[in-house]
């Protein structure tokens, strides 16, 4: 939901630039309108081409490490956006490195939109990489989620975890071990 009036817009971005590096994704987003969009709306626009580039350098939003967003900064021409208004129904499909942006909302009435994300078993990266602006951030979101964990949450966060493997899927249940893995040494880790 993008509120009337005053709905930021979402920065341009590509969807990979907030997984584990370790990792190469193979990802689809489904963006469906839930209502005619269109610029003044906030739909989506995209760069044509960048799915088949590299992932692009990427900050916080505004630089501030506490925000959750990122925006992509450079490599590209903003000029060059193509904008996809849609009917109520519509939908854009883009994968994890297409660069893509919504604009904002000036329009009188809040803008709903539904996305989904399918993807295969991430497999490891066939090169070293590095996301230096993850190593960066520490947002809101995650003070409370490891605030959550230290009073009991870690349990609850488990149970979930488990639930949700599939045994039978060898790859998808190596590919989460590997997370769980790492996390827990993200979270043993002391903070500074």
């Amino acid at each position: 939901m993008k509120p009337a009036t005053s709905g930021p817009p979402t920065p341009w971005h590509q969807d990979e630039a907030f997984r584990d590096p370790c990792y190469d994704y193979r990802e689809v987003s489904v963006w469906l309108a839930l209502q005619p969009v269109n610029r003044q709306n906030g739909c989506m626009e995209f760069i044509s081409g960048s799915n088949r580039g590299d992932l692009l350098p990427h900050r916080p939003l505004g630089g501030d490490p506490t925000v959750h967003a990122l925006e992509c900064y450079t490599g590209f021409d903003p000029a060059m956006a193509v904008p996809c208004p849609l009917p109520a129904g519509g939908c854009t499909i883009h994968t994890g490195r297409t660069l893509h942006y919504a604009g904002s909302n000036v329009s009188g009435q809040a803008r709903y939109a539904y996305g989904l994300i399918f993807s295969a078993p991430p497999v490891p990266a066939r090169e070293v990489r590095s996301f230096p602006w993850l190593a960066a951030r520490d947002t809101r979101h995650e003070q409370r989620a490891r605030a959550w964990r230290a009073q009991g949450g870690l349990g609850v966060e488990t149970v979930r975890w488990m639930r949700k493997l599939d045994f039978g899927d060898r790859d998808w249940l190596s590919y989460e071990v590997g997370r769980a893995i790492s996390a827990a040494k993200r979270r043993l880790r002391p903070q500074r």
